[in-house]
């Protein structure tokens, strides 16, 4: 009668410590992780107290209302052009004050 009965083993995982080990290996790796600081754009500022005067000439401004009408304030003026050709505005000022 005792041959009969089969004795059957669960196969089972032991979970009690997973999050144990996984608070571990957490840790771990963000302890021995090194991360890359931000070393920002590479550039020389001016000492501190030194102002360089801009000439009126390279000021442009730019003035997008509501409608979507854009207008250029530069040195000869306001003129109003459309969105698409603000680049070539902007290049032709430039040569403008660089001759």
């Amino acid at each position: 009668m005792l041959l009969d009965k089969k004795r059957t083993r669960e196969a089972t995982i032991p979970t009690a410590s997973m999050a144990d080990i996984a608070f571990l290996l957490l840790t771990f790796f963000l302890v021995t992780t090194s991360l890359d600081m931000d070393k920002g754009l590479m550039s020389s500022l001016p000492a501190r107290g030194d102002q360089l005067p801009i000439p009126k000439k390279n000021i442009a401004a730019i003035f997008v209302n509501a409608a979507g009408e854009v207008a250029l304030d530069t040195h000869d003026g306001i003129q109003n052009i459309e969105i698409k050709n603000i680049k070539n505005e902007i290049k032709r000022i430039q040569k403008d004050v660089l001759q």
